[in-house]
């Protein structure tokens, strides 16, 4: 049975879910350390389930518990923040390992890695401009740096018992301010979310670097790689001067 929630491609099995992976290394490091950490009473994760010989990624698929009675916290995003909050509370004790983080190469990563200027996508064109722009908003970051999800914004979900979950962890070593300017940043160009929700990131001299970095994450993401012919680049391009301006606008 094909299931929504969370990553496309998902497949339930009975009490059993499966889903492809992007990134091996990734998924199983994810598996094996969201298996040994015990949640806490107001948020969960599905535990994730190893084959019977111990592995945890098959031919690029992982699987964990099926969930029942998920419904979406997406659109209130104070309320997904602030589960982010109690999920990110629950994962202080992990630490991805360095290299996998270094090593991957789907595009989030290479987006996220040119958002902190570690490691450029080439830009072109009104792309290119649109960065530079967001580039001279950004400050080097001051909080320390920690796991974080990097992704929250579809991810997270109310069970049938009103505790909050949260699926398909996208491991960071970032900050919590990063996270959660990713969700802003999701919900401001994807959501139609008003500019009131630049709030959630604290006053603007503080909110306005983290969501310029935010939404250099997604630009890169958006041009890291060929598009499918159905991308629409002027509407993808004028979702990001739309931010653009309500962000000139708060500061003035």
């Amino acid at each position: 049975i094909e299931i929504h929630g969370g990553v496309s491609g998902v497949l339930r099995f009975d009490d059993i879910v499966i889903k492809p992976v992007t990134d091996v290394a990734e998924a199983a490091w994810e598996q094996a350390a969201f298996s040994a950490l015990a949640p806490p009473a107001d948020v969960r994760w599905p535990r994730p389930v190893a084959t019977t010989n111990g592995q945890w990624v098959v031919d690029g698929w992982i699987a964990a518990e099926f969930v029942p009675g998920l419904v979406p916290v997406r659109l209130d995003w104070a309320v997904v923040i602030e589960i982010g909050a109690r999920f990110h509370a629950a994962t202080t004790s992990l630490e991805p390992p360095a290299t996998m983080l270094r090593a991957r190469t789907h595009r989030w990563a290479r987006g996220e890695r040119h958002a902190f200027d570690e490691e450029p996508v080439p830009l072109t064109g009104e792309p290119a401009e649109l960065d530079t722009e967001l580039q001279s908003r950004c400050e080097p970051e001051t909080s320390d740096r920690r796991f974080v999800h990097v992704d929250l914004g579809g991810n997270v979900f109310v069970d049938g018992d009103g505790t909050p979950v949260v699926l398909d962890v996208a491991p960071g070593w970032r900050t919590t301010m990063y996270a959660n300017a990713v969700v802003v940043a999701d919900a401001l160009l994807w959501s139609g979310a008003d500019t009131e929700i630049i709030d959630l990131l604290g006053p603007p001299e503080t909110a306005s670097p983290q969501l310029a970095r935010a939404l250099r994450f997604r630009l890169a993401t958006e041009y890291v790689e060929p598009r499918p012919s159905s991308f629409d680049h002027r509407r993808a391009l004028a979702a990001y001067r739309r931010v653009l301006e309500l962000m000139s606008n708060r500061n003035q």
